[in-house]
């Protein structure tokens, strides 16, 4: 039995073959243009954390009556490689790491079960604990980092300007989220002496204590009416500087405000736990993350007429500068690997035809973008980005492809 001839089977079929080779690069182009472009490839970090606050609490407290009922309920969990946890003075936490080879779906589930058990173990919790608050987004990275600062503007009208900025920005399409970094978390401070104190004969403990029986909103029951019950709570929440300061200490059988005895002002946490500079300013930025598996690059495109709109936009004496591009970083990967390509091209069609002849030098030569095409289209439909990795691949690949399209033909 005559065995199949791939060679002979195109020499006979030359008008399916050339059909196929101009179907090859017009898919191949169009799926190129159409691949994702980052600059890393994404990836899922197999980690979570829960982080539980306990204001006063020690960190053995935290261990015995927070820490270790989740840690219980989370032993009937699986598929988990280890669960470490820690107190601290007032906090604590537990992180999560997922047996390695654990798909996006399995990722998803696991934590979903995460915050089901220990939402479920939350009413055992003591008075006072706040939280869980959780964390399983360890693989977004920003696309664009910009800078706002405005040395005439205090710190919250700064925020404000920023907060304004930011709502702009969630409007690009293709934009997944957006963060505002470096801001500074506010304060009120009570400074009290301690000797005016004694002269009153208030404990220091007293002063405490007012102020945690103010901050607090408790139900005071219900009124019925003919259709509807409506409840009633008593809120004595602290919202301000001037509640602060209007808050009662009965000395010696008299009413005294917190102002009378103590000086309250508002600020901002100091030192800052974060802060951000640029070019030596105290700065806040703005971080974007892009929605996986898009086009930086169009990406990019949108936020830039984005921001050439809010810089119209933005008060007398606020700049905005943008200090991280991802978008360029990644259109310069992209350039270089297409003068790669070029190059290669360039190569081999002017060894080809010097030493093979025009023919076999358009033979040869075609070969590449052929296979480049196939490449392409079978990234595409495989979901597969433009990145780092794979671009780095496609130039270690050519340079394979062009050695051997060469050879083949010796």
């Amino acid at each position: 039995m005559k065995r199949f001839n791939l060679s002979e089977w195109a020499v006979t079929h030359r008008p399916m073959v050339l059909f196929l080779l101009i179907a090859t690069l017009i898919v191949g182009g169009l799926s190129f243009n159409r691949l994702g472009r980052l600059e890393d490839p994404n990836f899922d970090v197999p980690q979570m954390t829960a982080i539980v606050v306990w204001p006063g609490a020690t960190a053995q407290e935290v261990q015995d009556q927070v820490l270790n009922r989740i840690e219980r309920r989370l032993q009937e969990l699986d598929h988990f490689d280890y669960v470490r946890s820690f107190a601290r003075q007032g906090y604590g936490g537990i992180t999560l790491w997922m047996k390695g080879g654990s798909s996006k779906a399995e990722l998803d589930n696991a934590w979903y079960q995460v915050r089901k058990k220990i939402g479920d173990v939350r009413q055992e919790f003591p008075e006072g604990v706040r939280g869980p608050f959780f964390n399983d987004e360890y693989n977004d990275r920003y696309s664009v980092l910009y800078a706002l600062s405005a040395p005439d503007l205090s710190m919250a009208e700064l925020v404000d300007v920023t907060e304004a900025v930011k709502r702009r920005f969630q409007g690009v399409p293709g934009a997944a989220k957006v963060d505002v970094l470096g801001k500074q978390a506010e304060r009120v401070y009570v400074e009290v002496s301690t000797r005016r104190l004694a002269a009153l004969g208030i404990a220091p403990t007293a002063v405490f204590d007012a102020l945690a029986r103010q901050n607090l909103v408790t139900p005071a029951g219900s009124a019925d009416t003919e259709h509807d019950r409506v409840q009633v709570r008593v809120d004595g929440r602290l919202s301000n500087v001037r509640d602060v300061a209007n808050v009662t200490l009965e000395v010696g059988g008299q009413l005294l405000r917190l102002a009378d005895i103590a000086t309250v002002r508002a600020g901002y946490e100091d030192p800052p736990s974060f802060s951000i500079r640029h070019n030596g300013e105290p700065v806040l930025a703005i971080g974007v993350t892009m929605q996986q598996n898009g086009n930086v690059l169009d990406f990019g495109q949108a936020l830039a007429q984005r921001l050439a709109q809010v810089q119209q936009e933005l008060p007398a004496g606020v700049e905005i500068q943008q200090y991280a591009d991802q978008p360029r970083v990644v259109a310069e990967s992209v350039w270089e690997f297409e003068r790669v390509f070029l190059e290669a091209l360039a190569i081999v069609l002017a060894v080809s035809f010097l030493f093979l002849g025009w023919r076999t030098g358009i033979v040869v030569a075609a070969s590449v973008p052929l296979v480049l095409g196939l490449v392409a289209a079978v990234m595409y439909a495989a979901g597969w980005n433009l990145d780092r990795i794979s671009l780095g691949a496609l130039i270690i690949a050519l340079g394979l492809l062009v050695d051997d399209a060469s050879s083949s033909w010796r």
